[in-house]
């Protein structure tokens, strides 16, 4: 037999305003995270690919001089919009072989003072 209508406990599923707001509030800071850091590993692929490129042009060269590896790397940067100096670039030369380190850390502001720093350190060796 059923219980009567005002002595059952009726049940609700669902979530309140303020758990649903925490979520949402903690979305926009993931989402606003990824579009401020989208264009660093955008930027870092391209390095990484400059990196490759002047790799694969130099092993075919029997001498290479550092200068020449520079020169050719910061005009890859150059033609990638990739804003690092030739401070950034680390070369290397040991027995007829190089290697070119690329240290460098991207720092960008998220919120009020907080800034989100993101450090990249890739070599290659030819």
């Amino acid at each position: 037999m059923p219980m009567p209508r005002a002595t059952r406990r009726s049940t609700q599923s669902g979530m309140t305003l303020l758990p649903l707001l925490g979520v949402l509030v903690v979305m926009a800071l993931i989402f606003s995270m990824v579009v401020k850091l989208a264009p660093v590993y955008i930027q870092h692929y391209n390095v990484v690919t400059s990196l490759k490129n002047i790799s694969a042009e130099r092993t075919s060269d029997a001498r290479v001089s550092k200068r020449d590896i520079r020169a050719g790397l910061l005009r890859q940067f150059d033609v990638n919009d990739i804003e690092l100096g030739k401070e950034d670039v680390l070369i290397e030369m040991k027995k007829g072989r190089a290697k070119v380190t690329v240290d460098y850390e991207v720092r960008k502001s998220f919120i009020a003072n907080i800034d989100l720093i993101v450090h990249f350190n890739n070599s290659v060796e030819f």
